[in-house]
Formats: structure tokens, C-alpha cells, sequence
């Protein structure tokens, strides 16, 4: 599990798409919070693949997520403290969350999200 958890930030620093989706279950939830255009649950291997690269471009590749702490796991679940930040041309972001991830047989079958001042993330991503 421990592996899994360390892909996902590897792909997602190295902005690895294939090695990201393998990490997917295909019938993956996942959880984005707020009221912006990315917002809600995506579900399915493509919607969330669909709102990452939204999200890629919306900041002009410059979307950053990395881990800010120590990984917390617990039976099939991982707590992940994260810092994301990014640009979009006139506004940035830069804030902390935590990352739930759970892993059923080495994949991600449901992310929840946890941003610290969500109204600033939904200032950015509009």
C-alpha cells in the first residue's frame, strides 16, 4: 500500500499521466471539494483524468502537489498531508490539505480531498 502511496506523488511530480492512471482503479471516486469548476465527485478512470487535465491546463502546467509530512495509513486508507500550488497567468495558489487515499489491491479506488482555506481555492480555480 505504502508503494502505491508513494507513486502518486512521484507520477503526479513527474507529471507521469500513464504511470498515474495505472494507480487508478477504473471505477475510481474521487472527491473534489469546494464550489468551483473542478468541484464534485468524478467518477471513473476518464472524469478524473478529465478534471487533472483541466486542472494541468487551467495553470499552464505549472500545478504542483507534494507531499508535506509524514504518510499516515490506516487499514486500506492513507492520510497525506500535501502543498499544492500553481499559476494561472493572473492568480496564484498556494496552500495545504491532506490527501485520503484508499487503496483496494494496490489501487486507488476513492480519493477524498481536504484543502486548508477553500475559499481561496475556489477564488483560483473560479
Amino acid at each position: 500500500m505504502l508503494n502505491t502511496v508513494k507513486a502518486y506523488f512521484s507520477t503526479l511530480a513527474a507529471g507521469d499521466i500513464e504511470g498515474f492512471a495505472a494507480l487508478l482503479a477504473d471505477d475510481i471516486v474521487w472527491h473534489q471539494p469546494g464550489h468551483n469548476q473542478f468541484s464534485g465527485d468524478h467518477k471513473g478512470k476518464a472524469d478524473v483524468l478529465k478534471m487533472l487535465g483541466g486542472m494541468v491546463e487551467y495553470t499552464h502546467g505549472t500545478l504542483k502537489v507534494v507531499l508535506d509530512g509524514e504518510i499516515m495509513l490506516n487499514g486500506n486508507l492513507a492520510a497525506c498531508p500535501v502543498r499544492f500550488s500553481g499559476n494561472n497567468g493572473t492568480k496564484n495558489v498556494d496552500l495545504t490539505g491532506i490527501d485520503l487515499l484508499e487503496i483496494q489491491n494496490g489501487k486507488i479506488t476513492q480519493v477524498w480531498l481536504f484543502s486548508a482555506g477553500g475559499g481561496a481555492e475556489d477564488e483560483f480555480w473560479g
